[in-house]
């Protein structure tokens, strides 16, 4: 059996969809939120602040930021985007630059 995952407050949407009449999977759709992405205040508590175009530590130790492709990146003066981040304890996350 098949499950579709799809994002969080579309099940409906996918499951009402003719497309989906052939499968008969409503009962089957699971939602699951994909982008990983907490927002910048949400990133603090993790202990990476994101403001004004950079990412840096809360407590001062470095970080290393790549672009979602893998490019290792400078931590100052980022576009709007999705990173990645990695802290000196090993953690990853991905933040969102505004």
């Amino acid at each position: 059996m098949v499950t579709p995952i799809v994002p969080v407050g579309t099940r409906y949407s996918y499951g009402v969809h003719r497309s989906w009449e052939a499968f008969d999977m409503m009962g089957n759709i699971f939602e699951m939120e994909f982008s990983g992405v907490s927002l910048p205040s949400d990133d603090a508590e993790d202990g990476i602040v994101v403001s004004q175009g950079e990412i840096f530590s809360r407590d001062g130790s470095p970080v290393e930021v790549f672009s979602m492709s893998g490019i290792r990146m400078a931590s100052t003066w980022l576009s709007s985007g999705v990173y990645v981040v990695r802290c000196q304890d090993g953690t990853v996350s991905k933040v969102a630059v505004r």
